[in-house]
């Protein structure tokens, strides 16, 4: 009788534990989403009342498709999880994300059918499910009518917030910094550049009060070269095929290395990953100037060091120019998936090239925005006799130029295709030299380079090494001796002689410069 009674109360108590557990899961849950929610509400109620406009205003214009636009405001970090969007009259357009700080959001024009040329469309934000949570972004943006009528907006290309980067001789950097003190910009880093005996100088403060600053600046001291800290971009192309065999390559017995006349690369991109099999048994001299808190971009240089001196035996593959000693300035950084450098770190990369006397510059880096600090540093090198070949950028720009290709005597590399036709988002202009290959047909693989070949450029690579061969066969080639023999060898590609999409024509090795 006993164990009848307490039979049901055992069970009772099981289905009391059982219900409790499960108010307490479900309550739990609900505190969960509510916080989650409450979140959401007081990023919506922030975004909705806290001031009239999210963005602050820019000036009247227009833009096309590739454009790149400069939005600027307050506390836009948190702002990562949202989308920005143009609305047409049937759906929304997505703008291109490229870079985010909490002063700043940097966004591409997307090459999109249902946005038609001389229409005005609203800026909105989106949540994460569409919802558009704020029609107060205070911008609208008009495409341009026609190329040849466009006007272009009045904003400024991205730059590190707040900062303004400063060359000048030792005698007046107090007095510089004392006046920038005065306007609200105290002194960040300091360097000194050896090649030019001066010192570079990063000041840094408030970067609504920037354009102002720098201005009053370059007023006071005119002896000095002061700028924004602007920022320059990888330069990347899809992957093609048949790379070496359109530059007519000679094979490794044909074209021996002259032991006699040594080569040496500077690469100006990211780290390179030393412990790759392709480079474990190569010796590059490899310094970093990113700062402390960067995370470092090791996949574009990486796959560009691979192929200039790379060593796959497994799959018969060798760097087209093993011969050649790489020195590599680090100073592209990781940013929201984008590989980003700045005026700092390439004014100080250039600064070491000099000491370390390269003979080749490769730069895979494109900026919209000539930059007086920078610029200053490579008309430095091209001086005492490095000769730089740049990419020529890829935004599909016809009208403006890309830097530092378009600096003079830096040698600006176009790409092109399997069948030699120039890349649909290649730039154009007076200051293309030459066209390359973009990518060669050994680095498609996966299996050959692992994840660092899908979308690298190769077009200077390729151009840098065909000057490579030049120089260790003929050493005493000048830069502009170097030039004319390209010029004489290359293939006349688009309209006769010299135009601004291809140059002078497509770069090839000389058959006659190999006899070995």
């Amino acid at each position: 009788m006993q164990l009848r009674t307490k039979r049901p109360f055992l069970i009772a108590l099981i289905n009391l534990i059982l219900l409790l557990s499960v108010v307490t899961y479900v309550a739990a849950d609900n505190d969960v989403r509510a916080v989650k929610k409450s979140q959401h509400n007081d990023t919506f109620k922030r975004l909705s009342s806290d001031k009239p406009h999210l963005f602050n205003q820019i000036d009247a214009g227009c833009v096309l498709p590739g454009e790149v636009i400069h939005l600027k405001g307050d506390n836009l970090s948190g702002l990562n999880n949202y989308h920005l969007v143009l609305r047409t009259k049937r759906q929304f357009v997505a703008l291109k994300q490229l870079s985010i700080s909490k002063q700043q959001i940097l966004v591409q024009i997307p090459r999109d059918t249902a946005l038609k040329r001389g229409q005005r469309y609203s800026l909105l934000l989106l949540g994460s499910e569409g919802v558009n949570v704020s029609k107060k972004t205070g911008i609208s943006l008009k495409l341009c009518p026609t190329i040849n009528k466009r006007r272009l907006l009045t904003v400024r290309e991205a730059h590190e917030d707040g900062e303004i980067l400063i060359l000048a001789s030792s005698g007046i950097t107090d007095q510089i910094i004392k006046e920038g003190t005065k306007l609200g910009y105290l002194l960040l880093r300091r360097y000194q550049l050896n090649s030019l005996n001066q010192t570079l100088m990063v000041l840094g403060g408030s970067d609504k009060k920037l354009t102002r600053a720098i201005s009053n600046l370059r007023a006071t001291f005119t002896d000095a070269k002061i700028d924004f800290n602007h920022h320059y971009f990888t330069s990347q192309q899809p992957a093609l095929v048949n790379a070496t065999h359109q530059v007519q390559w000679p094979a490794r017995s044909t074209c021996l290395p002259n032991n006699a006349n040594p080569v040496t690369i500077g690469l100006l991109d990211g780290g390179i990953d030393l412990a790759h099999p392709a480079l474990a048994a190569k010796t590059i001299k490899t310094h970093n100037f990113l700062l402390p808190a960067q995370t470092a971009d090791n996949q574009h240089a990486t796959a560009i060091a691979i192929f200039l001196v790379g060593n796959q035996s497994q799959q018969e593959v060798e760097g087209l120019v093993p011969f050649v000693s790489l020195k590599a300035a680090g100073v592209v950084r990781k940013d929201a998936g984008i590989g980003i450098a700045t005026a700092e770190s390439l004014t100080r990369a250039l600064d070491w090239f000099i000491k370390e006397q390269v003979q080749l510059v490769n730069v895979s880096l494109t900026s919209p925005h000539a930059n007086t600090v920078t610029d200053s540093l490579f008309a430095e090198s091209i001086k005492q006799g490095l000769i730089i070949f740049s990419a020529a950028g890829n935004n599909s720009q016809k009208l403006h130029a890309s830097y530092p290709a378009a600096l003079p005597d830096v040698i600006a590399i176009s790409a092109v295709d399997v069948e030699g036709k120039v890349l649909a988002s290649a730039n154009q202009g007076d200051y293309i030299d030459f066209a390359a290959p973009a990518v060669d047909s050994r680095t498609t693989s996966g299996k050959l380079h692992g994840n660092y070949s899908s979308v690298t450029s190769f077009a200077v690579p390729h151009a840098i090494s065909i000057a490579a061969l030049y120089l260790n066969q003929q050493a005493s080639l000048s830069r502009d001796r170097l030039f004319e023999s390209m010029q004489h060898n290359a293939v006349d590609l688009g309209n006769q002689g010299y135009d601004n999409r291809y140059g002078w024509g497509q770069l090839q090795v000389s058959q006659k410069m190999c006899h070995h």
